[in-house]
């Protein structure tokens, strides 16, 4: 298996993107047609107490909605300016941040795991571990974050340990995998109780069931967190930047392509992008394989590889 990676590449200059909105969460659309929107700014929200928002991934005019099953798809005319309406803070100390100001934060980021807000994990303040997933569906864009970014997500994960007066976090990798083993070794010796638990793929679907039994805690004590989640709150909560970029690994034969997207992004403007001429290929999450002919998949926060 080949785990070298070409630079990374960003794509985002598409003539138009189609934000995804899941329909069945009564989402409000903030634009009218036509309208012009800003890079970052909300474009719809959740009714309730978890007010949800989505953002535009870049600046232009509002053109039209679709709709396909449960999802809108929310069309943006790109005019290329990458315009922000004003220019957001940051926090240089993540830790720092009050409890109630983080769960705040999570009802309206619109950061999402299964279609569930990631809010839901952090409102029980009982909880008492944080298992961080390196072990999912999608090992090539599991190691290139990581390899990549991994003084970003230890920041992230510090804030969240000491936000959320966590007990343990633990790092759960493949056993096979020691080139990563060594990685954070030498990255997580200074985060009192980090620890790595190498286990073997058959094991992967229990994990949650082993770090429990391993620590002596019941397995709704445990809060699951995966990379991509942990990247998009590292921008969150340091930049103040919402999740309006993907990450996303092209797999042609030999080569592994990192690239960066808008979200709302078709897959067809990436490869003609990097002169890729199909229209078959297989989407992966951090769950599953998606088996693609002929259709013009839009990139969502779930997509993390596609393969050729």
């Amino acid at each position: 298996m080949n785990t070298k990676f070409h630079d990374l590449i960003i794509l985002n200059r598409p003539d138009r993107i189609q934000v995804p909105i899941d329909d069945s969460k009564d989402y409000t659309i903030i634009p009218k047609i036509g309208e012009y929107v800003y890079k970052a700014s909300p474009i719809a929200h959740t009714k309730g107490d978890i007010k949800e928002e989505v953002y535009a991934p870049l600046s232009g005019k509002y053109i039209e909605t679709s709709t396909v099953g449960n999802y809108k798809y929310l069309e943006i005319e790109n005019d290329y300016k990458e315009m922000n309406e004003k220019l957001r803070g940051t926090n240089k100390f993540l830790d720092h941040i009050p409890y109630e100001e983080f769960l705040d934060k999570l009802k309206m980021s619109g950061i999402s795991d299964k279609n569930i807000s990631i809010y839901t994990k952090y409102e029980n303040s009982s909880k008492k571990s944080l298992l961080i997933d390196c072990l999912d569906n999608c090992i090539f864009y599991e190691k290139f974050i990581i390899e990549n970014h991994l003084e970003e997500l230890l920041e992230m994960i510090d804030a969240i340990y000491e936000i959320n007066k966590l007990s343990n976090c633990i790092f759960v990798i493949n056993k096979k995998d020691k080139k990563l083993k060594r990685l954070l070794e030498q990255r997580i010796g200074t985060y009192l109780n980090f620890k790595i638990l190498p286990i073997s793929e058959r094991k992967k679907a229990n994990k949650v069931s082993i770090i429990a039994k391993k620590l002596k805690i019941t397995e709704q004590d445990v809060i699951q967190e995966k990379i991509r989640i942990i990247l998009a709150m590292e921008n969150l909560f340091k930049y103040n930047v919402p999740f309006i970029e993907k990450h996303v690994i092209i797999i042609n034969g030999k080569e592994n392509i990192p690239v960066k997207v808008k979200i709302g992004t078709k897959v067809s403007y990436v490869l003609s992008s990097l002169g890729i001429n199909t229209n078959k290929y297989t989407l992966k999450t951090c769950d599953i394989d998606i088996n693609i002919e002929n259709q013009d998949i839009i990139i969502d926060s779930n997509v993390n590889e596609i393969i050729i």
